[in-house]
């Protein structure tokens, strides 16, 4: 629900019924969408404030789309240009590029690597635990999950509290 309330609070307005490439974020324009590198890789583009289209405009090649970009009828052959753009090289590559080019592109990992991403394991994303039959295993944390990690949080101390005031 925490990614899709832009959508339910315009259904709740409107009644509209959003799908893919309906709205803003869900890849109307061509700077908000997924991109296939030449590996095979994917590479996530939000490029939505006019400074980080257009530096991702430039960085692409395909400057011809700068005064474009809320332009309707551009979007599908400014898609085709960015598609065959970031077919010419790897993810990586574009990803190294794109970066610190401030274009609002990064890197679509798969689960093996979001397992193993550093900014993940240093904010805590993943817990280990033990299971009655696995024994210890790695898992997805309570921040990831979207829930609140209940053995540090406040509203447990403060329960605990309330508990041993009233009984």
């Amino acid at each position: 629900m925490l990614f899709r309330s832009l959508a339910v609070d315009e259904f709740l307005a409107e009644g509209t019924r959003p799908g893919p490439r309906h709205g803003l974020l869900t890849g109307r324009y061509a700077w908000y969408d997924l991109y296939e590198a030449s590996d095979g890789g994917w590479l996530a583009v939000a490029a939505i404030e006019p400074r980080f289209f257009a530096n991702l405009c430039r960085a692409l090649g395909c400057a011809q789309w700068l005064n474009q970009q809320h332009d309707d009828r551009a979007v599908d052959p400014m898609r085709a240009d960015f598609a065959a753009a970031f077919a010419t090289r790897t993810r990586d590559e574009w990803a190294a590029d794109l970066g610190p080019a401030d274009t609002c592109v990064s890197a679509v990992l798969d689960i093996p690597e979001v397992v193993a991403d550093e900014q993940f394991g240093a904010r805590g994303g993943f817990t280990e635990v033990t299971h009655p039959t696995a024994g210890n295993i790695r898992q997805v944390a309570a921040p990831l999950a979207g829930q609140v990690d209940a053995a540090r949080s406040e509203e447990r101390r403060v329960g605990k509290e309330w508990r041993s005031r009233w009984s």
